[in-house]
């Protein structure tokens, strides 16, 4: 397998470009639509070079015991994650942020004991970017205690949920997710090219604003006028005793 070149975008607080992919902030999913199995293409591990393309999987499900029809809370969702040689149990979630959760109940078990540092947290984030099928890609973090100072205290790893190919289960991203996740840009190139999504952004919402306020002075004007149609109208003078 091949692995994938470094994820980027612009991060427009810290004016400059980040390595990663930016949080969903502009609405609250679901948690239920974030539900599926899911593959691992890409790992922020400086050291690591990467995480082979399709290597990991993970799979978020709602437990037996929520009650059918009703709203999926964080404590509802479990999981189970498949890492190379960890393996992790998601007991459930907490809110942290918009669109971020993080574990609890963790249990993460090595099939080898390599004597490395063992997994503090974790925590699951929606991301900013969507696969071809429209849905949002997920950021799954580990946090590590007592790293020393060759090894990241925390890694994040990206994640498109599977979905059906013409083969099976399609094990690779399209050239169209690789470059919305700006893998094959430098930075400089990253930085135009979120500046420009972001500017697209901001009119797309400009646009929506302004229509929301024009449906509603209209609604205003509307009734002012009718209002203003009933002042007008001759009343009738009470009858003289």
């Amino acid at each position: 397998m091949t692995s994938l070149p470094d994820a980027k975008y612009w991060d427009k607080e810290c004016e400059r470009v980040v390595i990663g992919a930016p949080v969903l902030r502009s609405r609250a999913v679901p948690l239920e639509e974030i539900c599926g199995t899911y593959k691992c293409f890409w790992d922020g591990d400086p050291e690591g070079g990467g995480t082979d393309v399709g290597e990991g999987s993970m799979t978020l499900s709602v437990n037996a015991e929520h009650k059918s029809g009703s709203k999926v809370l964080p404590a509802d969702v479990t999981g189970h994650v498949k890492l190379g040689c960890l393996t992790f149990t998601l007991g459930s979630l907490v809110p942290a942020s918009t669109n971020q959760w993080d574990v609890v109940d963790l249990d993460c078990v090595k099939d080898v004991d390599d004597g490395g540092s063992e997994i503090e947290s974790c925590n699951i984030t929606v991301l900013d970017v969507n696969d071809d099928s429209g849905v949002p890609f997920l950021d799954f973090t580990c946090h590590w205690e007592d790293t020393d100072c060759c090894s990241p205290a925390t890694v994040s790893y990206i994640w498109r949920r599977q979905r059906l190919g013409g083969d099976g289960f399609e094990a690779l991203l399209t050239e169209t997710e690789q470059e919305r996740l700006g893998m094959h840009l430098e930075e400089d190139e990253a930085e135009v090219v979120w500046k420009k999504q972001a500017k697209k952004e901001k009119k797309r919402a400009k646009k929506a604003k302004d229509t929301e306020n024009a449906a509603t002075n209209a609604v205003g004007s509307k009734r002012k006028a009718e209002e203003d149609a009933e002042d007008r109208e001759p009343k009738l003078s009470e009858p003289k005793p």
